[in-house]
C-alpha cells in the first residue's frame, strides 16, 4: 500500500512556497511541465491507484514529462530535490 502525503494542492501560490511548480492541471494533450530554481531533480509519477507509472530525472530549470499514453484521470507527481520533496495532483483530460 502507498500512502500519499499531500502538501501541495496544485495552485502556484503555495508552490512557490517551495520554488517549484507543475502545470498546467488539468493538460489537454498529456504533457506537464516543471518549472524550478533547482537543476537536478528525481520524479515518481503515481496513478490513482497508487501505482508507479513514471520514473525520471530532470536536469534543468524547465522541464517536460509526458503522460499522453496514460488514460485519463489523476496522478501524483512526487518531485525530489536536494532541499527535500512535494507531492503535487496532477489532472489529465484528453
Amino acid at each position: 500500500s502507498l500512502h500519499f502525503e499531500l502538501n501541495t494542492t496544485g495552485s502556484a501560490t503555495e508552490a512557490a512556497i517551495v520554488g517549484s511548480i507543475w502545470y498546467p492541471t488539468p493538460s489537454i494533450n498529456g504533457k506537464f511541465y516543471y518549472l524550478s530554481h533547482v537543476t537536478h531533480s528525481k520524479v515518481k509519477v503515481y496513478n490513482a491507484a497508487g501505482q508507479l507509472v513514471l520514473f525520471t530525472e530532470l536536469s534543468s530549470e524547465l522541464n517536460e514529462i509526458d503522460l499522453s499514453t496514460m488514460p485519463n484521470g489523476i496522478y501524483f507527481v512526487e518531485t525530489m530535490q536536494a532541499n527535500g520533496r512535494t507531492t503535487q495532483k496532477l489532472v489529465l483530460q484528453k
